[in-house]
């Protein structure tokens, strides 16, 4: 089976990741493919970007477009790609250092 892992780093470009500050991340990038020409969608907030990437559409089809977790009760509507994967038999797993408890209330 192919695996595809997207580890995305907020805030960085991708030519800001070196040896000296990241040595760990720059290994990685080394070894595996790096998205260097890689553009964000506008506007450039978090939210907005990842849920375009988890959805594929742009902010104006998804709306999510302000900083902060309180478009999570808007999601309802929206068919995350985990589970657009899970239907053509593709699993996928989300790793992540912590999610705020605001985020799972």
């Amino acid at each position: 089976m192919r695996r595809v892992a997207i580890l995305l780093v907020d805030g960085r470009r991708a030519d800001a990741v070196t040896l000296a500050p990241m040595p760990v991340l720059d290994g990685l990038g080394r070894s595996h493919v790096r998205a260097l020409s890689a553009v964000t969608i506008r506007p450039s907030a978090t939210v907005a970007a990842l849920a375009t990437l988890a959805t594929g559409v742009s902010p104006a089809a998804h709306g999510f477009m302000e900083p902060g977790l309180h478009f999570l009760r808007r999601l309802g509507g929206l068919r995350p790609l985990p589970a657009e994967l899970a239907r053509h038999d593709l699993p996928t797993t989300v790793v992540t250092t912590r999610l705020p408890t605001a985020a799972v209330a």
